[in-house]
């Protein structure tokens, strides 16, 4: 199926400044139909984007061959339902879900009648993707800059995607921990901030370039017993590191293969965490 000009459409909802297809670089005049909640609002989306026109009723998308959904998670299956209570004829048709935790199997029931299902998101500058190879390749060659750079993940990939990405933001607790142990010690804060900038940045580059070998520590005796000796006074000064501490510790041992070493938990008390985070919301 060609794919021709002003023959995409897109069925929005939630912010639309947010939203990864209201920046695909080459929507504007590709654009035809917009499905929204209500006429009004499909035809705000429109002016917003300054392309295509409001319709009332999904099965107006007819005459498109590929359809873009874009909607906050929380109605996305409602918005499902209603494209599969449609007269559309989904045989070859691509669908392209933006922004979504989900993965194209949420749309079992449409790919079963012939549609083309593939999810998108935007992470650090590239498209990742999943799903129908036919509605990748669409998807790319329509409204993707030659330029773009898009990632395919494996099947049943898209969990351990956001997975990796909760564990990529963990770094801002790692680093207010490290500067709140420094300014403890007596540093100044903005020359903690900027010693753990400095550690973080060369962590990073060494695994930039050496991947997984450079997280295979020395965790023998000595290094164990440096640990509990931190790990002691930070129970004395800052309960609620010590745990983070141990906890970490613990974790980037096992990360390099090594059978952690226990170390005693510390009672968390009432007062504010130093990262915070109530532990119980963990």
């Amino acid at each position: 199926m060609n794919l021709a000009l002003q023959n995409v459409a897109v069925y929005a909802g939630g912010n639309l400044s947010r939203s990864s297809v209201a920046g695909l670089a080459r929507l504007n005049g590709q654009l035809g139909p917009v499905k929204a909640a209500s006429l009004r609002v499909a035809s705000r989306i429109s002016n917003t984007l300054r392309a295509g026109f409001p319709v009332a009723h999904v099965d107006s998308f007819a005459d498109c061959p590929l359809i873009a959904l874009s909607v906050p998670d929380r109605i996305i299956l409602g918005c499902i339902e209603e494209l599969e209570r449609s007269t559309l004829n989904w045989q070859g048709r691509v669908l392209i879900i933006g922004d979504t935790p989900r993965d194209s199997s949420v749309c079992a029931g449409l790919a079963a009648r012939g549609a083309q299902v593939a999810t998108f998101n935007i992470v650090a500058g590239m498209a990742v993707m999943e799903g129908a190879t036919t509605a990748i390749r669409e998807f790319r060659r329509l409204l993707l800059p030659r330029s773009a750079r898009v990632v395919r993940l494996a099947s049943g990939g898209k969990p351990l995607l956001f997975a990796g990405l909760t564990l990529a933001s963990f770094t801002a607790h790692l680093a207010a921990a490290a500067s709140d142990c420094l300014r403890t010690a007596g540093i100044e804060p903005g020359q903690a901030r900027g010693m753990v900038h400095n550690l973080m940045a060369e962590a990073l580059r060494a695994y930039t370039k050496a991947g997984r070998k450079a997280v295979d520590s020395d965790y023998g005796e000595p290094a164990w017993n440096s640990i509990r000796q931190q790990h002691a006074a930070l129970s004395r000064t800052q309960p609620d590191l010590a745990n983070y501490f141990a906890a970490a510790a613990a974790a980037s041992a096992q990360l390099a293969g090594v059978e952690p070493q226990s170390l005693s938990p510390v009672p968390f008390t009432a007062q504010a965490s130093s990262l915070g985070v109530a532990v119980g919301s963990l």
